[in-house]
């Protein structure tokens, strides 16, 4: 098991993904505008609004892609 494993649940609103993160929920959206984190389309086929979920193996892609901070 890893720092990052997230196996707990399948998939994650973006308000969890922020709590997750400790950032506001607009920087999740931003990471999902850039492309940084992958999200899949739950909304009605046809339907005006996408509604973003993050899968919890796409989370921890996330997580294991960013650098880790080194503290002097």
């Amino acid at each position: 098991m890893t720092l990052y494993d997230t196996r707990r649940k399948l998939i994650y609103t973006p308000d969890e993904v922020a709590e997750i993160l400790t950032c506001s929920k607009a920087h999740v959206y931003r990471l999902i505008r850039s492309g940084a984190l992958v999200t899949v389309d739950i909304s009605n086929p046809g339907g005006k609004q996408t509604k973003h979920r993050i899968r919890s193996e796409d989370l921890g892609m996330y997580l294991e892609s960013l650098q880790p901070v080194v503290q002097k």
